[in-house]
């Protein structure tokens, strides 16, 4: 399936990810094996619409379906609204 592409600034995992499912059947892991947190000056915080915008070009490189297109502008919603949700819990 081939390395990182580097070209990519926001989403190289993402991108490496599509390709490996598009390869393989992925399996289920009942477990967590990673963690998240929101910091004022990664990338992804500060960039959220370069960061959007480059999910979706890495999305229609792997589907022509409008409808998972659909629902990766509503999960880039859902993104956006929980990001002001803790913005604004942050500061309480």
């Amino acid at each position: 399936i081939g390395f990182f592409d580097e070209g990519e600034y926001y989403c190289m995992d993402y991108d490496y990810w599509l390709k490996v499912i598009s390869k393989f059947k992925p399996g289920f892991i009942n477990e967590n094996l990673a963690g998240f947190r929101i910091h004022q000056k990664s990338k992804s915080e500060l960039n959220v619409i370069e960061h959007f915008q480059d999910e979706l070009k890495i999305a229609k490189k792997y589907t022509k379906s409008k409808f998972l297109i659909f629902l990766h502008n509503l999960n880039y919603l859902s993104i956006i609204l929980g990001y002001n949700f803790l913005r604004i819990f942050r500061h309480v």
